[in-house]
């Protein structure tokens, strides 16, 4: 699980968000951080960060190279599993790209922890609201992270056990198939002999073959959507438990 808040989180906009609101968001966070105002520890180091998230998201292309960096950083199970398939040429050049986003933008990532710190050392709320904050952050993280490895064993299960599973049905399938069309050749008491036992013939081949194809359907989810919808449930509820509220 990636637990960061990226650029669009730590600038309090969506990552459709226009240039617009982009530099509005930037100037009230700026004017908020800024070490002549916020006497705060973290102020110099934030408002680095906060000038870096202008200067990526108000570049087209440097905006997009985070975008891709953001969608590898969140799913990092979709590269370790789709290696198989790749030509180690292909493997090369993807692993370089990726070297290249993750020394561009590693270091400058303001992960979940050091806002979560930042937050219980230095905002002014209530002793007893950050007590809360730190229970509500740690249920959601174990949920979170118990979540993850459940995702991961099944996406590991169905990576060993669907091929399997797939040829069971494609031979179960493949039989009925032949005795279906067996006894209609043959005009057998077994060949459908109304409208539904028509209809019980074909569902039981619909049925065959959705557990042909369900397996390979379900692993491409639990690899490529699944890991980034997890961790977007782990920054929301964390925004949730401290209190984070977005720039409209």
């Amino acid at each position: 699980m990636n637990d960061f808040i990226n650029y669009y989180e730590l600038l309090g906009v969506k990552k459709d968000a226009t240039e617009e609101e982009i530099r509005k968001a930037y100037r009230i966070q700026a004017k908020k951080w800024h070490p002549d105002i916020n006497k705060d520890k973290e102020a110099s180091n934030i408002t680095k960060k906060l000038n870096d998230a202008k200067q990526i998201l108000l570049n087209e292309t440097k905006r997009k190279e985070y975008d891709r960096y953001l969608e590898e950083l969140t799913n990092p199970n979709y590269e370790k599993l789709k290696e198989k398939e790749k030509t180690s040429s292909r493997n090369t050049n993807n692993n370089y790209q990726q070297t290249n986003y993750q020394e561009e933008y590693y270091k400058e990532t303001y992960t979940k922890w050091e806002y979560f710190m930042t937050y219980l050392k230095y905002y002014q709320t209530p002793i007893i609201r950050k007590i809360i904050a730190i229970i509500l952050v740690v249920i959601e993280t174990i949920i979170c992270t118990i979540l993850q490895i459940i995702n991961y064993l099944l996406a590991l299960i169905l990576a060993y056990g669907g091929t399997l599973i797939t040829n069971i049905a494609s031979l179960i399938l493949g039989l009925y198939i032949i005795a279906l069309i067996f006894s209609i050749v043959t005009s057998s008491q077994a060949a459908p002999q109304n409208l539904y036992d028509w209809f019980i013939s074909f569902l039981i081949l619909i049925i065959g073959g959705i557990f042909i194809l369900l397996p390979e359907f379900i692993l491409k989810f639990l690899i490529e959507k699944m890991p980034i919808y997890l961790s977007n449930l782990n920054i929301f509820l964390f925004k949730k438990a401290v209190g984070y509220k977005e720039i409209n």
